[in-house]
This record gives C-alpha cells, sequence and structure tokens, in this order.
C-alpha cells in the first residue's frame, strides 16, 4: 500500500510530505509559488521555514539549474 507522497525540501534536504511543503516554480526566469501545485513545469519543494535557506544555499538554482 502507498503511503503519502514525499519529496525533498531544496532548502535543508529533508524529505517531507506534501501536505507540509510549498511548491515554487520558474515562470518566465522569475520565482512563483504554486499553491494549487498544478503549475506546469519542474517545481522545488520547500518547507515553508526553509524559503531563506534556500536562497542562500542555492536550492532553487540546483533545482531549476538557473535563475
Amino acid at each position: 500500500m502507498l503511503g503519502t507522497p514525499l519529496r525533498t525540501c531544496v532548502g535543508c534536504r529533508a524529505k517531507g510530505e506534501m501536505a507540509a511543503m510549498t511548491r515554487y516554480v520558474q515562470a518566465g526566469g522569475q520565482l512563483v509559488r504554486d499553491d494549487k501545485a498544478q503549475m506546469p513545469g519542474r517545481g522545488a519543494w520547500v518547507h515553508d521555514g526553509c524559503y531563506e535557506l534556500a536562497l542562500r544555499r542555492g536550492g532553487f538554482k540546483r533545482a531549476f539549474r538557473s535563475l
């Protein structure tokens, strides 16, 4: 039986449930918050408290290979 989907936070690199994280996508060279997790393209998942950490450590650059 399958459990809840897990994603890796690009800030702290810990695994967590999708429900406890926020998805971001790159749209037009900008970082956009995807609240419904339905926007097309590659997404980067972040815990609520790890957004600044992801920016400092380059987690979004690594996830999108740009920005």
